[in-house]
């Protein structure tokens, strides 16, 4: 697995110093919906099937650098994604979400503006595939010490072989262990 130390370096090249460094446990809701055109009268109406509903818990580390907050979890350990960390970015009205994968299968940079298209790449065994995202909605309520939570409505489309919507809900806590302030 990718450590903390080898990730702070690739993204800021070795010059970040953090303002405050906090073990938060993040609760991870992701729900996937199929979506179709279905007639009605003269036109037609979209159609939403719910296809995927994922929680996981995770601990993480938060991070702040001046305005930019952060929080880094191993993905590994709730996911069958094999030695993947995953970082999170978050700037005003900016999610960024980058994983780190030992062995580039898994490896994805996806960025998160409201009202915004994204294109990416994807490394999966078989080779990379073009992702492209359209950010609905946005959502960030999270303090200093890290706690609150992150809303993310998108729509993902993998090259030619599937459109879905997604909704992507995270909550942070305290770390069990970490004293509640």
């Amino acid at each position: 697995m990718i450590n903390e130390d080898e990730i702070r370096d690739e993204i800021f090249n070795g010059q970040w110093k953090y303002d405050t460094v906090m073990d938060v446990e993040l609760k991870i809701s992701h729900k996937q919906y199929s979506q179709d055109l279905q007639p009605k009268g003269e036109g037609f109406v979209r159609t939403e099937e719910l296809e995927e509903n994922m929680e996981i818990m995770t601990d993480a580390k938060f991070y702040i650098d001046g305005d930019i907050k952060y929080y880094i979890y191993d993905e590994s350990v709730s996911t069958e994604l094999k030695d993947c960390t995953t970082v999170l970015i978050i700037k005003k009205d900016v999610i960024s979400m980058k994983r780190y994968a030992k062995d580039v299968i898994g490896a994805l940079d996806m960025e998160f503006i409201e009202g915004k298209k994204h294109v990416t790449r994807y490394h999966t065994p078989m080779g990379g595939i073009n992702l492209e995202l359209l950010t609905n909605k946005v959502e960030i309520n999270v303090d200093d010490e890290g706690i609150g939570n992150l809303l993310l409505d998108y729509n993902i489309k993998l090259e030619g072989l599937m459109s879905r919507r997604n909704n992507l809900y995270i909550e942070a806590f305290v770390a069990k262990g970490e004293k509640e302030q």
